[in-house]
């Protein structure tokens, strides 16, 4: 894997997902290397405020989180609710790349 240094920009989509299972978190960025992600797995971080611009797409599982949470996240453009589980997620992915 190439490192990129602090001052050059990839220019891949930059994904958060909320509510996803650290394992899943590990095999996703595996899976999508293509995308840089952050991952929200602990639920007294979800309603953590982003900055404008910091990720392109959100993907919010709503099976795991709360509607406070919802809240915190609901006015991003980006925004995808997820309903199902992990293979709902990656059909999700799919449509970013």
């Amino acid at each position: 894997a190439i490192m990129l240094s602090s001052n050059q920009h990839s220019n891949n989509p930059r994904v958060l997902v909320i509510g996803v299972r650290s394992e899943h978190a590990h095999m996703l960025k595996e899976l999508y290397s293509n995308m840089d992600f952050s991952f929200l797995t602990d639920n007294k971080k979800h309603t953590k405020p982003i900055k404008d611009g910091q990720y392109d797409k959100i993907v919010f599982m709503t099976k795991w989180t709360k509607h406070i949470q919802y809240k915190a996240y609901r006015n991003h453009p980006g925004l995808t609710m997820c309903n199902g589980g992990i293979t709902s997620v990656k059909q999700i992915l799919s449509t970013f790349s």
